[in-house]
């Protein structure tokens, strides 16, 4: 995807123009500056810190757009770190989201993996915020796996469209393999009913998908563990991380 490949470009940039911490800093947003956390470059968005009303302390980050951004256009916020003290370890990054609009903000927490080249390491997002129109604060997560020869890790947020999200709370902590495994599980719903490109919706047994091979915003293949695949509208690659991680 276009906005996907201008995000690598970012967090390319990122890493080589400054140096990195051995873990995440400033996770409350407390510090009298945004340290550590950088904006994309887009020009339709914009980063600020806010007060009041924040889910911990007296300040939160505010990702807002502005204007009328293009199509596949996202605002970002991020910051990178250095994965040797996560090695071998699964990991979860973690935030509390709130809605600042009264109508959809396609909003999701992300995390990358970095490997040497052209090994490609864990790249994950959350669910969106986008149900959360103008409620209150909601937690979201992604958890993936650190390889023992990743370089970098970066986590952030992504807005795409128009909208406004307030961040807060922000966490990053290891996980045991069994403390991963119980937290995928517990976010698969024991079913889902998937829109088909090529016939009438199904609904479908999440323990019965292998995998999912590919995800778009607009649509993704599911395969189940028979071998049939199922072409379906919308984005389920949260859904494939998820079951990635199960034993």
């Amino acid at each position: 995807m276009k906005h996907f490949a201008r995000l690598l470009t970012i967090v390319l940039a990122c890493a080589y123009f400054n140096s990195l911490h051995a873990q995440p800093v400033n996770l409350d947003f407390e510090e009298p500056a945004l340290n550590s956390w950088f904006p994309g470059p887009s020009h339709h968005y914009t980063l600020t810190l806010e007060h009041g009303k924040a889910f911990n302390g007296e300040q939160y980050a505010v990702l807002k757009s502005t204007g009328t951004p293009a199509k596949n256009e996202f605002g970002n916020v991020m910051q990178p770190f250095d994965a040797t003290p996560f090695h071998g370890k699964y990991v979860r990054f973690s935030a509390m989201l709130r809605n600042l609009s009264h109508k959809a903000t396609d909003a999701k927490l992300w995390m990358r993996i970095d490997r040497p080249q052209p090994v490609q390491g864990f790249y994950g997002k959350s669910q969106s915020a986008s149900s959360n129109r103008g409620g209150d604060w909601k937690a979201f997560d992604v958890i993936g796996f650190v390889d023992n020869d990743a370089k970098q890790i970066y986590i952030g947020c992504a807005l795409e469209g128009e909208g406004a999200v307030a961040i807060d709370g922000v966490k990053f902590e290891k996980l045991t393999d069994a403390e991963a495994d119980l937290a995928n599980r517990s976010h698969l719903p024991e079913s889902i009913t998937v829109a088909t490109l090529a016939g009438p919706s199904e609904n479908i047994r999440t323990n019965d998908i292998a995998q999912v091979m590919e995800s778009s915003k607009s649509q993704s293949v599911i395969v189940l563990k028979s071998g049939k695949q199922l072409r379906v509208s919308g984005d389920y690659g949260w859904l494939g991380e998820s079951l990635r991680l199960q034993h």
